[in-house]
C-alpha cells in the first residue's frame, strides 16, 4: 500500500485489535494517539517505512504488546516510551531498530524494558558499545548486533545479560575480543564473530563459556588456531573458514564434543599425525581450499562418528598407505581439484562403508592398483577429467554397489574386457569428451 501517516482515524474504535501490521507502506509519521483506541494490541508491525522518529509518547499504554518490528526504517535514536508493566515474558520478541540508522546508543537505553528477550540491532551504524548502554537486560537471550561499524565494545557492556544465549556480532570490525568482555554470560550457547578483523584471540576470551555449542569465526585474519576455543567441552561447531591459519601446532583432541570443524579456504600447508585423533563425535571434516601438499599414514583415524572429508582443491599429489584407518561411518570423501597422481592400493582401506568418492580433476593416469578394493558399498565415484588412458577389468574392482560412474573428460581410448559387468547396479555411465 501507500500509507504515509498513522493517525488516531485509522485505528479508532478497535478496542479488541490484537495484531496490526503496516509493514511495507510509505510511513513517515506515526501520531502519538495513534493506538489509543487500541488497547488489547499484542502484536505491531511497522517495518519497511520511512519513519524517522517515534514519540515517547505512541506506546506506553499498550501493557500488552509483546511483539513491535520497526526494522529497516530511518530511525536514529532507540524507540522510547515502550511499556514497563509488563508480566512474565511478554517484551520477548522485539525488533527494536534493525537495518536502521542508529549511529550509538546512550546509556541504559532500555531500562524501561527488563524483560526482553529478544533485542535486534542489525544494518545499523553502530560503531561502539559502551558500558553501561544494555544495563537492565537481565532477561535477554538473544543480542543480534550485526552488519555495524563496530570497532570497540567496553569489556562490562554485557555484564547484565547473565541468561544471554545467542551473540551475533558478524560483519562489523572487531580486531579483537576483551578477555573480560564474555565473563558474565556464562549461559552463551552460540557466538558468532564472523566477518571481522580479528588476527588473533586472547586464549581466557572464552574460558568463562564453558557452555558454548557454536562458534563461528569465519572471514577474519586469524592466523593460528585460536586455543581460546581448546577450554570448551560442549563445543559441538567449530567455523575457521576463510582465515589464514597455516598450521595446527597441537592435536585437538581436547574437543571431544566437536561435531563439525570447517577450515576451508585457509592456508593450512601440513597436518601432523594425530591432529583429530580421539574427536569421538567429528562427523564433518572441511579441509578444501587449503594448500595442503602431502598426507601421512592415519593422518585421519580413530573417528568413530565422521561421516564426511573433505580434503578438495589442495595441492595433494598422492595418497599414501592407510591414509584414513579406523573410520567405520565415513561415507563421503572429496579429494577433487588436486594434483594426485597416485593412490596407495590400500589408501581406503579403513573406510569400509564409504558411499561417495570424488577424485575429478586430478591427474591419475590409471586406475589399477588405485585404492579402490574392497569398497564394496560404494555407490557414486567421480573420476572425470584426469588422465586415464585405458579401462580394463582390474580398473574398477569390486565396485559391486556403485550405482554412478562419472569419467568424462579422460583419455582413455580403449575398454579392454569387461570392467562393468558386475555393476549390477549401475543407473548412470558418462565416459565423454575420452577418446574411444
Amino acid at each position: 500500500n501507500e500509507f504515509r501517516r498513522l493517525d488516531r482515524r485509522v485505528l479508532a474504535n478497535l478496542p479488541s485489535l490484537r495484531r496490526l501490521d503496516m509493514s511495507q507502506n510509505q510511513l513517515i509519521v506515526v501520531d502519538p494517539a495513534s493506538f489509543l483506541g487500541t488497547a488489547s494490541l499484542e502484536h505491531v508491525n511497522l517495518s519497511y517505512n520511512a519513519i524517522d522518529s517515534i514519540s515517547s509518547q505512541t506506546f506506553p499504554h499498550l501493557d500488552r504488546l509483546f511483539d513491535l518490528d520497526v526494522s529497516n526504517n530511518r530511525l536514529t535514536t532507540v524507540v522510547p516510551g515502550l511499556p514497563r508493566g509488563v508480566e512474565y515474558l511478554l517484551l520477548k520478541d522485539i525488533h527494536l531498530c534493525t537495518g536502521n540508522k542508529l549511529h550509538s546508543l546512550p546509556p541504559e537505553s532500555f531500562i524501561s524494558i527488563p524483560l526482553l528477550r529478544r533485542l535486534s540491532l542489525g544494518g545499523n551504524l553502530l560503531q561502539k558499545i559502551d558500558e553501561r548502554c544494555l544495563d537492565g537486560l537481565g532477561r535477554l537471550e538473544y543480542l543480534d548486533l550485526q552488519d555495524n561499524r563496530l570497532t570497540l565494545i567496553h569489556s562490562e557492556a554485557f555484564r547484565d545479560l547473565r541468561r544471554l544465549q545467542d551473540l551475533n556480532l558478524h560483519s562489523n570490525r572487531l580486531d579483537r575480543l576483551q578477555p573480560a568482555l564474555l565473563k558474565e554470560n556464562k549461559a552463551l550457547k552460540k557466538v558468532d564473530l564472523s566477518n571481522n578483523q580479528m588476527t588473533s584471540m586472547d586464549v581466557n576470551a572464552l574460558e568463562h563459556n564453558r557452555d558454548l555449542r557454536e562458534i563461528s569465526l569465519s572471514r577474519n585474519s586469524l592466523n593460528t588456531f585460536p586455543d581460546a576455543v581448546r577450554s570448551l567441552p560442549s563445543l559441538q561447531k567449530l567455523d575457521l573458514s576463510y582465515n589464514r591459519i597455516y598450521q595446527l601446532i597441537r592435536p585437538l583432541s581436547e574437543l571431544k564434543s566437536l561435531a563439525e570443524l570447517n577450515l576451508s579456504k585457509n592456508k593450512l600447508h601440513t597436518l601432523i599425525d594425530g591432529t583429530f585423533s580421539q574427536m569421538d563425535n567429528l562427523t564433518v571434516l572441511d579441509l578444501e581450499s587449503n594448500e595442503i601438499q602431502y598426507l601421512t599414514p592415519h593422518i585421519v583415524r580413530s573417528n568413530p562418528s565422521l561421516f564426511s572429508l573433505r580434503l578438495s582443491r589442495n595441492k595433494l599429489t598422492s595418497v599414501p598407505s592407510a591414509a584414513f584407518s579406523d573410520l567405520p561411518q565415513l561415507t563421503e570423501v572429496e579429494l577433487q581439484e588436486n594434483e594426485l597422481t597416485h593412490l596407495a592400493s590400500d589408501a581406503f582401506s579403513g573406510v569400509p562403508n564409504l558411499l561417495m568418492l570424488n577424485l575429478s580433476h586430478n591427474h591419475l593416469t590409471s586406475l589399477d592398483r588405485a585404492g579402490l578394493q574392497g569398497l564394496k558399498s560404494m555407490e557414486i565415484l567421480d573420476i572425470s577429467h584426469n588422465r586415464v588412458t585405458r579401462l580394463n577389468s582390474p580398473s574398477l574392482p569390486q565396485l559391486d554397489s556403485l550405482i554412478q560412474l562419472k569419467m568424462d573428460g579422460n583419455r582413455v581410448c580403449a575398454i579392454q574386457g569387461s570392467p562393468f559387468s558386475k555393476m549390477s547396479h549401475l543407473r548412470f555411465l558418462s565416459l565423454r569428451n575420452n577418446k574411444l
